[in-house]
């Protein structure tokens, strides 16, 4: 039978390399990030986001195999779908998304008591938040914005893109500001739900609720006679409005507003959630 003995006993200090608040902020995005799309993590939490990313997917996938295996203009112009509607076709995939799998990125370490560590670090509330919130909307925008990528590549592959590399940069530009602001009002939104529970299947029913009456209330009060301006209560109705008046494109059938309006109601709701998002963090407890 062995034995072991302590010799000694006591506190060091650190002698390794300081690499300052950057990294720790870059180290806790990348793990933001696994934990979104379930890395290192058992195989059930990977079902979920490869599901919703796979639908995401799917429509752009049909629609480059059909520019490659027929001309675009074969079926009339009107076929081709513009990029701001492939972000639509892939709309329900992304709120599911939202609700579903972005809280646990706040939610879970309140929880389970990370949080507290992490602010025993080089990382204040500010830049925990800075962490998790490009970690959460760099995924969101990936998986909004690669799927019309995909078909701007099938299509210039097939001849039907864009007529220059200026044209073609600008609609690749265009396509990535689009899925960025979506995700950034989305996951604001998200944030505001989570910061004020530590159960993640509450936040999720409660921003999954949001997505589905928002819209509905709104379309009912603007059907009812009053101003279309009510319709800027519903947070992915605005998010989702945005992308075409961004391509200088409207939606008649949804939307009655003026591009002013839409773009006021995006920063509005983009500077109220992220707003809250920083009081609700100055009242949570460290401890």
């Amino acid at each position: 039978m062995t034995t072991s003995e302590i010799y000694s006993a006591g506190y060091r200090p650190f002698e390794g390399e300081r690499t300052g608040w950057f990294a720790a902020v870059s180290t806790l995005t990348w793990s933001a990030v696994r934990s979104i799309l379930g890395l290192g993590r058992p195989a059930r939490h990977k079902v979920f986001p490869v599901i919703v990313i796979a639908l995401a997917f799917l429509p752009a996938v049909v629609f480059v195999g059909l520019a490659l295996l027929f001309p675009v203009d074969m079926f009339g112009s009107e076929a081709a779908p513009n990029y701001w509607e492939l972000l639509r076709f892939t709309w329900l995939p992304v709120l599911v998304f939202s609700a579903m799998v972005v809280p646990e990125a706040l939610v879970r370490d309140r929880r389970n008591g990370l949080f507290s560590l992490y602010l025993t670090t080089s990382l204040t509330r500010g830049r925990y938040l800075l962490g998790k919130a490009v970690a959460s909307v760099v995924v969101l925008a990936v998986v909004i914005s690669a799927p019309a990528i995909l078909y701007l590549v099938g299509l210039t592959a097939e001849g039907s893109g864009p007529d220059s590399v200026l044209n073609w940069l600008g609609t690749l530009g265009g396509i990535t500001l689009s899925g960025g602001a979506i995700a950034a009002l989305l996951i604001g939104v998200g944030f505001a739900i989570s910061s004020m529970t530590d159960r993640r299947a509450f936040a999720s029913v409660a921003l999954a609720l949001l997505f589905l009456v928002a819209p509905i209330v709104t379309v009912a009060l603007t059907e009812s006679g009053m101003s279309e301006h009510w319709r800027l209560l519903d947070p992915a109705g605005v998010a989702m409005e945005f992308s075409p008046r961004l391509w200088g494109d409207t939606s008649p059938e949804y939307w009655a507003l003026s591009n002013f309006s839409v773009f006021l109601g995006q920063i509005l709701w983009l500077l109220a959630s992220w707003a809250f998002v920083g009081y609700r963090y100055r009242k949570v407890s460290a401890l």
